[in-house]
């Protein structure tokens, strides 16, 4: 088990890694949690609640994403999870889950769902993070498939994520890791400068302990490498939407705040109150994990193309199964591109 740690952790600073979460917009990510939060509820029962899904969803359509929902019914209403694909160039790996709950409460959800229920932290940040690193990573490729989860109902008990795993664990469904963003915006009275890496400390599953310590460690290092204005510490994961997913043997991690919003199921959860710089923080070492770990490739589609077009590696280009490739009978497929033996770019032609 120490080599599966030292395999995740062991990595070194890339220059290409810093260029992409520059795009990380703090704006951009103060304007997704304020849509939310206007809203006025996200009640799971409330009108509101539609509305948003609906605005979820088109913010992934516009980003081009693959969007499929996942419905059950609860509180005499239809609720739908919200899962947007981004496929990587294997199928064979198993897929990256990066998750979170966008219903609200107030302070008491027992009450009508017409009472205010902003949730600007809870979780309109979480799912700010969603969106973001969607946009940016949008024309990027990765071995790894991606699927951003937008879960409903979790303020009334984790609903809408206990409903989709079982329904992976039904299915047999395979996950490398799931992440999860439930609060990570801070408060704005106070110093933000740590973020919680959660992981998995026993819980329901044991199994599932080392390899979640083991991601766990790896995002303590690329926040060390690449957002060092923040510290790091420890938690266990709880009372989110990872824990369904833990109690059927799956490996779950998350973040969250060190400071907790003073806001917190109340109608004064609002994105004045949050930190957005350090959420805007906490967004860019996730996205800097993602790309490590689904392991992207810097050169787009388009550039793979024009370097192939123009025979730059024309002398060597293999196929997926090791077999040397005429450059002249290239169709479409994915290829490896080769120079002096090593790997250096792979190509998928349309």
């Amino acid at each position: 088990m120490n080599f599966l740690i030292f395999l995740l952790v062991s990595q070194s600073y890339n220059p290409d890694i810093v260029q992409i979460i520059q795009k990380v917009q703090v704006d951009s990510a103060y304007k997704n949690i304020l849509r939310l939060q206007n809203f006025w509820t996200r009640h799971y029962k409330s009108d509101s609640m539609y509305k948003s899904r609906l605005w979820i969803k088109g913010r992934f359509q516009n980003y081009g994403y693959n969007l499929r929902e996942h419905i059950f019914f609860y509180g005499n209403r239809e609720q739908a999870n919200i899962i947007a694909k981004k496929e990587g160039l294997s199928d064979t790996l198993k897929p990256i889950i990066i998750c979170g709950h966008y219903d609200s409460r107030g302070a008491n959800w027992l009450s009508p769902p017409y009472g205010p229920a902003p949730g600007a932290d809870d979780n309109a940040s979480g799912i700010s993070l969603l969106l973001e690193i969607a946009r940016v990573i949008k024309d990027i490729d990765f071995d790894y498939t991606i699927k951003f989860i937008a879960f409903a109902a979790e303020e009334p008990g984790l609903i809408g994520s206990s409903q989709l795993a079982n329904y992976y664990n039904q299915n047999n469904k395979r996950i490398r890791y799931l992440l999860n963003a439930d609060m990570i915006g801070g408060d704005i009275d106070f110093v933000n400068n740590t973020v919680v890496i959660e992981y998995d400390m026993g819980n329901q599953v044991d199994s599932n302990n080392s390899k979640s310590f083991a991601f766990a460690e790896t995002l303590k290092t690329i926040y060390n490498l690449y957002i060092p204005s923040l510290n790091t510490t420890y938690g266990n994961i709880w009372a989110s939407d990872y824990m369904p997913f833990e109690a059927k043997g799956y490996t779950t991690l998350g973040v969250f705040e060190d400071n907790f919003n003073s806001g917190y199921h109340s109608p004064d959860d609002l994105v004045d109150s949050l930190d957005i710089n350090y959420a805007t923080n906490i967004i860019k070492g996730v996205l800097a994990f993602i790309l490590h770990t689904a392991k992207f490739h810097p050169v787009s589609i388009k550039e793979r193309e024009v370097a192939i077009k123009n025979s730059s590696f024309k002398e060597g280009i293999y196929d997926i199964t090791g077999r040397k490739i005429d450059f002249k009978n290239l169709k479409s497929g994915i290829y490896i591109l080769k120079k002096d033996g090593t790997m250096r770019k792979i190509l998928r032609l349309k």
